[in-house]
């Protein structure tokens, strides 16, 4: 709703705001610094922060005044690619999170990460974005930059991950990818920062 911010500053605790950043207030709950806090797309009380070196996903459903480690046991991935991990919220679902853990693949859940499930299919996935749904859908479109079939590239899915599509091919690879996400309005269109 944008009554309340979540920031991780460079070098501080992560911290939140209900007076649009006039001032803050640090967040309880041991979140390691430098990780970014992600707005449910839909609930607006509720944040998370992916914990890739750690294997774990906490949660806020206060605002950000408090965080809970509500996944643990994740694959870990190395101190040094921290982002390798990588969470994101579903446009217009609630409680709709996916999060990529490096070689460890690709997650998911469906009620503010109180339960999670590996995609199978996905062996590797570094990073994860949504965009609009196809024409025959009634979820979005999910873009991976990750591992399906033994092949690394950038995949998409109609159908909430039971199956993928490589939208790019060999003669068009982009070293380290740092996003991925879909056009919100345009079926098919996906953009890549390098």
């Amino acid at each position: 709703s944008g009554g309340t911010l979540v920031w991780s500053p460079a070098g501080g605790a992560l911290s939140y705001s209900n007076n649009l950043g006039t001032s803050w207030t640090a967040s309880s709950g041991g979140v390691p610094t430098g990780l970014s806090p992600v707005a449910d797309r839909v609930t607006s009380s509720t944040f998370y922060v992916d914990d890739g070196v750690n294997g774990r996903v906490f949660v806020s459903t206060d605002g950000g005044a408090s965080f809970t480690a509500k996944i643990t046991g994740l694959p870990t991935g190395p101190s040094w690619s921290p982002n390798d991990a990588e969470l994101a919220a579903v446009p217009g679902k609630a409680g709709h999170v996916w999060f990529t853990t490096g070689a460890g693949g690709l997650y998911r859940s469906t009620d503010s990460a109180a339960t999670q499930s590996k995609v199978a299919s996905v062996s590797a996935a570094y990073k994860v974005g949504f965009g609009a749904a196809a024409p025959s859908a009634n979820y979005p479109t999910i873009y991976i930059w990750g591992t399906v079939g033994g092949v690394t590239g950038i995949f998409r899915s109609i159908d909430q991950g039971a199956s993928w599509v490589r939208v790019d091919d060999a003669a068009h690879q982009f070293g380290w990818i740092h996003s991925v996400i879909g056009d919100p309005r345009v079926y098919g269109r996906v953009y890549v920062a390098i």
